[in-house]
């Protein structure tokens, strides 16, 4: 049986099993609490230093760990033309523009 929780963030009752762990009655209430000083890094200063040896780290993970459709295309590969059959004709959820990315940001 489901139990009421309360959400962190807006105070919005919900609905979850007891075994779920959820905080949250959305993601985009999750999302919000990680914003300013709710985000593990916010008020991080990193040195020159730091972040080479960040970038350092993502470039040989992804020497070692290459992506699994790199190079690849409807021509070439089955998985990935079968993928491009599944998204013909949906319309995207999000638009990616500059203009729609300057509104979202601004609505938030």
């Amino acid at each position: 049986m489901k139990e009421v929780k309360k959400c962190l963030y807006c105070g919005k009752e919900f609905k979850i099993w007891p075994s779920r762990k959820k905080k949250y009655c959305s993601i985009k209430c999750y999302q919000k609490t990680l914003k300013g000083s709710g985000n593990p890094n916010y008020n991080n200063k990193w040195t020159d230093k730091k972040k080479k040896e960040a970038s350092m780290i993502k470039k040989e993970y992804f020497k070692n760990n290459k992506v699994w459709n790199k190079g690849l295309t409807i021509e070439t590969d089955e998985r990935v033309k079968k993928y491009a059959e599944t998204q013909k004709g949906q319309k995207r959820k999000i638009k990616w523009t500059k203009e729609a990315i300057i509104k979202n940001t601004l609505e938030e």
